[in-house]
């Protein structure tokens, strides 16, 4: 009786039209390419953390490929609208391990072959913590570092989820 029972729960959600497993990507969405990263910054080396998190979040999705320039059906570009980081709101700065904030903000769009734009993403933000103890200025500035590859991290998988879910809808 229990097994008939989650036999015609799953037809009928089958039925509604909900689906297990990942959307189906478009054609021209199977096989996408990473352009440059846009934006300028005093931190050179954001556009190639921001490219390598984003390929690494696109070759993770089951349902698409990443491509070369040359051979993708789309590409997808990245702009660097903003990255900073301060004293977290109520931080005290006069506190022994200050609390700081570290955002990225970008946004994207995907073009086809052609350059027909296809997907234009909002703006996502991607915000990390750190603290500042009294400490040498390496080991600070490997904190600042590491939150802001995970604010990059946590941005780059939030673009690629939106992506996957527009396209695959």
């Amino acid at each position: 009786m229990l097994r008939l029972s989650a036999i015609i729960c799953f037809v009928s959600t089958i039925s509604c039209g909900y689906t297990v497993g990942y959307p189906k990507m478009p054609e021209h969405l199977k096989s996408i390419a990473v352009g440059p990263v846009q934006g300028d910054g005093v931190d050179v080396d954001v556009a190639a953390l921001v490219s390598r998190e984003l390929r690494f979040h696109l070759a993770e999705h089951p349902s698409i490929t990443l491509g070369t320039l040359d051979s993708a059906r789309s590409q997808i570009n990245v702009q660097l609208l903003n990255t900073l980081a301060g004293l977290t709101p109520m931080s005290d700065p006069a506190n022994r391990a200050a609390q700081y904030r570290t955002t990225v903000v970008i946004k994207a769009t995907v073009t086809d072959a052609d350059g027909k734009l296809i997907w234009l993403s909002r703006k996502v933000t991607g915000q990390s913590d750190n603290l500042s103890v009294g400490d040498d200025i390496e080991a600070l500035d490997g904190r600042r570092r590491t939150a802001l590859e995970r604010a990059i991290r946590e941005a780059t998988r939030e673009l690629v989820t939106l992506l996957v879910l527009k396209m695959g809808s």
